[in-house]
């Protein structure tokens, strides 16, 4: 994994900023959407389970995907840990969005929770 992109102190105790990369040949009908998130989302939630719910929100709920998903890893923060919460972004690309005829708005959605005297994200 890498990260610490300009963090001086990590990098002081190994933690590099290079990134690891692999480039694939992406084929439409088999790649669907592209999803990063940071470690706050993967650290309770399975990748599978990441997909599934991308995949069942469909490219015109990529909002609601990244919503429910950053949502999901709060609330399991939250019954894990208390009141610690590490850092949840999610990002969903759909690589392929259904031709409508109009721009394709939609395909593309972030979500970060409020972290502001809430367990809930905003």
């Amino acid at each position: 994994m890498s990260r610490a992109i300009g963090d001086t102190v990590g990098s002081s105790c190994g933690v590099i900023s290079d990134p690891d990369v692999t480039e694939l040949d992406l084929k439409e009908g088999r790649d669907l959407f592209f999803v990063v998130c940071s470690d706050g989302v993967w650290e309770f939630i399975a990748s599978q389970e990441a997909v599934d719910l991308i995949a069942h929100q469909g490219p015109q709920g990529v909002q609601e995907a990244a919503d429910i998903l950053a949502g999901e890893a709060w609330n399991r923060w939250i019954a894990e840990e208390g009141s610690v919460v590490d850092d949840i972004t999610v990002e969903i690309i759909w690589l392929f969005p259904p031709k409508t005829g109009k721009a394709n708005g939609g395909s593309v959605a972030s979500s970060v929770p409020s972290r502001a005297g809430s367990n809930k994200p905003g």
